[in-house]
């Protein structure tokens, strides 16, 4: 490492003798980026071009009064702090395109002393100015400085790379540490005392991340510390007292100025490195330009130098190890093939290093240190010294072999044992100028020398005299030779490049403008060389290759070329498929091999190995085959290597070998020529290129007919024949003659058959079944069709199919339309069967009601099979009526009744109790309709009864209990008025009567409330008395009782009666009943036990008589009795009833409370009048049941009853609630004699 002086600014001592100020230069920096240089000088500022000693304007002067002791600059380069004995402080903003006014004030700050140090944090504009027993801590913009006392004089400051801490230190060698809000963290005091003159922060690495802080004390001493405080190692000792400490970019070194008048670098760690410069007086200041190698400094006696640090590249390198200095003190081991690293940190200045095998050697100052390889892993190595001696001398060349170290200097040559102990010396007529070792047996390798008057030598080490090899006419510069030492490579300092044979002296080749040369390390007839930023690389008979590059070549092995660029080094891969295409070309396949195994592609030994295999160079197509792992060209070299090469033989081989360089269709032809079609079939089979194996079929056949014909045939094919070559020569083929070509045997429709087997189970599913349809394996075809859901070709299947031979397939393809839920192709399918029934069931499955039932309509049969899906098709979409009916119609009267009785039960729920009723009704109706036998009942039919009789009356009870409901319920009546009251007050009565047992959702409590409170109205004052004395025994709402204690009250003050004209009449025996009683018997006559009938709308009594006819009397005869002419003798109408009546009063006087029913003999009902008798006939739902008779006793009141659940009204109330819902109030079913459409007529 050297340096060289890039100018020197000297400023003349100042004329008057009375001024303090003076020429000596105490501080300096760089700023832009370090492309201007700044120096206080005196009172002044000066500028120039880093590059040049021009000022970039006039000295800067008037802003200090008096000397600036010190100066600072930012980071990027744009700030600038300086101090002065006038105790001021200011900060600088730097803008060179201001011409003269780059420089401008922006700040004043002041102390109460002289301004020793200022400092500028790295992160940011914070700024540390030093005084005598005072600092400060600021930002440009503070209003408000606090200035903080010390109790000694400070004298420099530093900022760490990181800006979390400031150092200072003092006049008696005190340093403290800060944090950047002035808090102390540590005071040090030195070994030995002595002033701090100088600190410097260490920068942050990917190495080191943590600052350190080193200290220069005026005591020669320099020390070290960590951001704690904590020393770092011992101290050091300088040979002079340092006034300056300043750290290279990246840490790598750093410069210390001192008072004996030099600038030296010292290692990281404080190891002496080399002196940078040496002037004529003490050099106070100095600074390294950033990410350069350029030192400002400034001396006492006004001198302002600009120094730049060259250095040499420090490299070496041996096979693919490559050995470099880096930070100077350290040499790196780098494997350039496999990326092996390798450190070692020598802790000096790295002068020389040396590489031989697994050896390094590196020269430190006047130690030779030997190093060994002792541990390789996969992506590192490592090192051990196992050799260190010490020589004083000259060195200009070093090279290390394997049991000594060669040192060159001069004209001699010098080779030491690892001891340091003086092995040989060579002396030669010029200086030296190149020394290589080039290997060979240990203790005897081969040395080059090269000399000034190019003179080119070589030597063995157990060998005292040199032999001269060549001469040429200008100095050497380089020397290589080849692995087998039979080729020298030369570059002179003309940069001309020659390559000799050793042997004969004869020189092979020769180029220009060359900087880099090496040979192949495995195949000596291989070069390369660079130079002028090409490549070039060749084979010595052949012409030179070329490429841009960067760098120089410096190595050369296998397919992997070392190049060089400045510190930089890379590898990079030459393919040598051009060199091994052009032994090809000459057959010179042994040396094809050898530069093909260098680096060529797998094609490329393929390549080589097909050609040698062809001239029947087994042993070279062996060794290709084997490194590409070609096995199945081994087989086949294998397979004829021993075969008698005759015509068949051959033909067979060049085919193959065709085919197995992928010529698959050459081969293919070939196969044909020579007669053996189905050979060439069987290979385009055996590749699955099926269309092929089609198309090479039909040219066989066509060439076998063309050579049976005796020629030309109609085709255009001309048959082969035996005209030609005939020989035997490899690679040629030979013509069979025509008697010996056999007739193909491949079948046409068996190749689709296979083609679609492969195809199926390569996964192309689609092309299989397609290949399947052409061959006629339908089954197949629709069964990957189906199997993969492609229905467009189960459809197109499907139609080409004839029902007569493939009704089977026409139904497998029906089963995978419904498979796949399609519908329109099943029924395509089951109408192409003309099969009705799964067409149906089709339908049903895939809910298409409306073609299901138009084939119902013709086919009643077919019909049931959709009644009961269809039904719960309903079902689901919540169509609970229809579903009924559906499932009624289909006889499923277990699930019609589970659903009346779910349903029932949710109206319950929601309290919809004239839905509850409807639904209860259309139970009692399932239950009567399924009694055999109503009169004689067993088993079955009286259970059936039972539940007949017991829903009937549910019905009933949620009928009027909808009224009570509402009456209690809802905000708003829809009636008011006497009238209103007496409705509730009868349908009260009316659920008392029915009553039985509890029933979900009927609350007697409402019953009894709603029932006092509408006869407290209509003055039925003993009922109410009655109502309020049972709701004692019911747990009622909070709300209700105070209401019911005081009408309670209220009522005992009435009489207790009830007005007659409300109580319940008997028209049987013309007896008032109570409305209510204890017994709650309310459903009979308490005189004649006569059943109370009521109006299914306003529950009044209605004046109804119960009469049966005599049993010989069917319903047709006594509708015609009445419908007959009325004869009248002695009697008025009525009065035969009225007698029939009377007869059967005074029989049930005597017969202990029983009742009986009146009976009508002929006479008797054809006395009556149509429009008086109503009759109850339940008939249509059960065909064994009595048909019941009521008159109407008061004519003027007519009554209708319902044909449908036998429920009588006033003809008046049931003709409104018919006009407003068109259908009976109570069972809901409308008149049929309105046409009513049937659930499947959709």
């Amino acid at each position: 490492m050297k340096t060289k002086e890039l100018w020197t600014y000297t400023i003349d001592k100042p004329n008057e003798p009375n001024s303090n100020l003076t020429n000596q230069v105490f501080a300096c920096a760089f700023l832009k980026d370090g492309d201007v240089v700044v120096a206080a000088v005196g009172n002044a500022l000066l500028l120039f071009d880093t590059q040049k000693s021009e000022m970039l304007r006039p000295p800067l002067r008037g802003q200090h009064k008096d000397t600036i002791t010190c100066l600072a600059a930012s980071k990027d380069g744009n700030k600038m702090v300086t101090g002065s004995t006038d105790k001021t402080v200011i900060v600088w903003g730097f803008n060179i395109t201001r011409g003269e006014k780059m420089l401008d004030a922006e700040k004043w700050f002041s102390h109460s002393e002289a301004i020793q140090c200022v400092a500028i944090s790295p992160l940011m504009y914070q700024i540390f100015t030093g005084s005598n027993q005072e600092y400060s801590l600021w930002i440009p913009g503070m209003s408000n400085i606090e200035r903080q006392k010390y109790k000694e004089k400070i004298i420099c400051a530093a900022w760490s790379a990181d800006g979390q801490y400031v150092s200072f230190g003092t006049l008696s060698g005190m340093i403290v540490i800060t944090d950047r809000q002035a808090h102390q963290l540590k005071e040090i005091q030195t070994q030995k005392g002595g002033p701090v003159w100088c600190m410097e922060w260490t920068p942050i690495t990917s190495e080191y991340q943590q600052s350190q802080l080193t200290v220069g004390v005026w005591m020669n001493s320099l020390y070290q510390f960590d951001c704690n405080g904590q020393q770092i190692g011992a101290r050091t000792e300088l040979p002079f007292d340092p006034l300056h400490i300043n750290y290279q970019y990246n840490g790598e070194y750093m410069a210390i100025a001192g008072n004996n008048n030099k600038i030296n670098l010292y290692t990281r760690e404080g190891g002496f490195l080399m002196e940078a410069c040496s002037l004529n007086d003490w050099v106070w200041c100095s600074k390294i330009k950033p990410k350069s190698t350029l030192i400002v400094c400034g001396t006492n006696d006004g001198d302002i130098v600009v120094q730049e640090l060259l250095s040499e590249n420090v490299t070496a390198l041996y096979d693919d190890k490559f050995v470099q200095r880096e930070q100077l003190t350290d040499a790196i081991i780098l494997s350039m093939i496999s990326n092996q690293k390798a450190r070692i940190k020598c802790k000096e200045l790295v002068k020389r290093v040396a590489i031989f095998k697994e050896k390094v050697a590196i020269l430190c100052g006047i130690k030779v240190l030997i190093y060994t390889c002792v541990i390789k892993g996969e992506d590192f190595m490592k090192y051990k010294q196992f050799k260190k001696f010490q020589k004083r001398v000259d060195c200009e060349h070093f090279q290390l072999a394997s049991s000594n170290v060669l040192i060159g200097a001069g004209q001699k040559l010098i080779a030491f044992n690892f001891n340091g102990d003086m092995d040989k010396t060579w002396s030669f007529e010029s200086p030296i100028t190149v020394v290589t070792c080039q290997g060979g047996a240990p203790k005897r390798e081969l040395v080059l020398v090269g000399l000034e008057n190019g003179g080119v030598y070589k030597i063995f080490l157990d060998n005292s005299f040199p032999i001269q090899i060549h001469k040429v006419n200008t100095p050497i510069k380089y020397l290589t030779m080849s692995q087998t030492k039979r080729k020298l490579a030369l570059i002179d300092g003309n940069q001309n490049l020659q390559v000799l044979d050793t042997i004969s002296k004869e020189i092979l080749f020769g180029e220009m403008s060359v900087e880099g040369v090496a040979f192949n390390q495995e195949f000596e007839d291989l070069i390369a060389y660079s130079g002028k930023g090409l490549l070039f690389f060749k084979c010595i008979t052949f012409p030179a290759l070329n490429q841009k590059i960067t760098g120089n070549v410096i190595g050369f092995k296998g397919c992997k070329l070392f190049l060089q660029n400045n510190n930089q080094v890379q590898t990079i891969d030459i393919q040598q498929t051009a060199n091994m295409q052009r032994y090809l070309e000459k057959k010179d396949f042994q040396n094809a091999l050898k530069i093909a195994c260098l680096g060529v592609t797998e094609q490329d030994i393929r390549a080589l190995g097909i050609e040698a295999l062809i001239a029947g160079e087994f042993e070279i197509a062996r060794r290709c085959f084997l490194r590409n792992k070609d096995y199945q060209f081994i087989d086949l070299l294998l397979k004829y290597e021993k075969k008698n090469m005759d015509a068949q033989a051959l033909n067979e081989l060049n085919a193959e070998a065709l085919a197995y360089q992928g010529r698959f269709m050459d081969a293919g032809n070939l196969l044909i020529k020579v007669g053996q079609a189905d050979r060439a079939v069987q290979l385009f089979k055996e590749l699955r290129r099926w269309d092929d194996a089609i198309n090479f079929a039909k040219k066989g056949d066509v060439a076998y007919r063309a050579v049976t014909s005796g020629g030309r045939t109609g085709t255009g094919v001309r048959a082969p024949t035996s005209q030609g070559r005939t020989g035997t020569g490899r690679g040629q083929a030979v013509m069979p003659q025509p008697q010996d070509i056999a007739p193909p045997k491949i079948e046409m429709n068996m190749l689709l058959r296979e083609q679609a087997e492969w195809t199926k189970e390569s996964g192309d599913w689609k092309a299989a079944a397609d290949l399947f349809v052409t061959c006629g394996e339908f089954k197949k075809a629709i069964e990957l069709y189906g199997q993969n859901k492609y229905l467009e070709g189960l459809i197109n299947v499907c139609r080409m199919l004839d029902r007569q031979e493939n009704s089977d397939n026409i139904v497998l393809c029906a089963n995978y339309f419904k498979k796949l839920k399609h519908h329109g192709g099943a029924k395509e399918a089951y109408l192409k069967l003309n099969d009705l029934k799964n067409l149906m069931t089709l339908h049903v499955e895939f809910q298409k009601w409306q073609e299901a039932f138009q084939i119902g309509r013709s086919n009643k049969e077919l019909l049931e099979i959709a009644k009961v899906p269809y039904a719960d098709y309903l079902l689901l979409n919540d169509r609970y009526e229809d579903a009924l009916k559906a499932y009624k119609s289909a006889g499923r009267f277990d699930i019609t009744m589970k659903m009346t009785k779910d349903m029932a039960k949710n109206c319950i729920e929601e309290q919809r109790y004239h839905d509850a009723s409807q639904y209860l009704w259309n139970l009692a109706i399932d239950c009567l309709s399924q009694i055999q036998d109503y009169q004689n009942p067993s088993g079955d039919d009286v259970k059936a009864i039972t539940q007949y009789k017991d829903y009937s009356d549910l019905a009933d009870v949620y009928y009027a209990y909808q009224k009570i409901h509402s009456f209690i319920c809802e905000p708003f009546q829809p009636l008011s008025g006497e009238s209103y009251f007496l409705q509730i007050m009868n349908s009260a009565r009316f659920i008392i009567s029915k009553w039985k047992s509890v029933y979900q959702g009927i609350k007697m409590s409402y019953v009894y409330y709603a029932l006092a409170k509408c006869a407290v109205q209509l003055a039925c004052f003993k009922t109410a008395r009655i109502c309020y004395e049972k709701l004692n025994q019911f747990k009622i709402p909070a709300e209700w009782s105070e209401e019911i204690d005081l009408q309670s009250l209220l009522v005992r003050s009435k009489p207790y009666t009830d007005d007659e004209s409300k109580l319940p009449l008997c028209m049987r025996c013309q007896t008032y009943n109570a409305i209510i009683n204890v017994n709650e018997k309310l459903q009979f006559c308490n005189a004649c036990l006569h059943p109370l009938f009521c109006s299914f709308i306003s529950f009044q009594t209605l004046p109804l008589v119960e009469f049966k006819v005599d049993n010989t009397l069917q319903r047709d005869d006594v509708q015609r009795l009445l419908n007959s002419e009325k004869v009248f003798v002695n009697k008025r109408p009525g009065q035969l009833f009225q007698d029939k009546v009377n007869e059967i009063i005074q029989q049930q006087q005597t017969s202990q409370d029983q009742y009986l029913v009146v009976e009508l003999d002929e006479a008797a009902v054809q006395s009556l009048s149509p429009e008086e008798v109503l009759i109850v006939d339940y008939r249509q739902y059960c065909s064994t049941i009595d048909v019941k008779y009521y008159k109407n006793m008061v004519g003027e009141q007519p009554i209708h009853v319902c044909p449908d659940c036998g429920r009588f009204f006033y003809v008046d109330e049931h003709e409104f609630e018919y006009v407003q819902k068109r259908c009976c109030p109570f069972c809901r079913i409308s008149d049929k004699k309105i046409p009513q459409k049937d659930v499947f007529d959709i």
